[in-house]
């Protein structure tokens, strides 16, 4: 009977912020070209992690700082 209750209370809990007008404005998307950069920052990563350990030193920087870009 408890689970049954906090269902019903969970239910009520979102339609109540479902009926809130809060939401209702649009969230812009990123630029493409800062989409492309986080992409093949994280690509790069990737591959650093498969490389040898010559190669990740100049790889694995440059990928960070792609990813640090994208979020300023």
């Amino acid at each position: 009977m408890p689970l049954a209750w906090l269902v019903r209370l969970q239910d009520a809990i979102v339609a109540a912020f479902a009926r809130a007008s809060l939401g209702s404005y649009r969230i812009p998307s990123s630029p493409m070209w800062a989409v492309a950069l986080f992409f093949a920052a994280n690509v790069l990563l990737a591959k650093s992690l498969r490389m040898t350990a010559a190669w990740r030193k100049w790889v694995s920087p440059a990928a960070i700082v792609g990813l640090r870009a994208r979020h300023r």
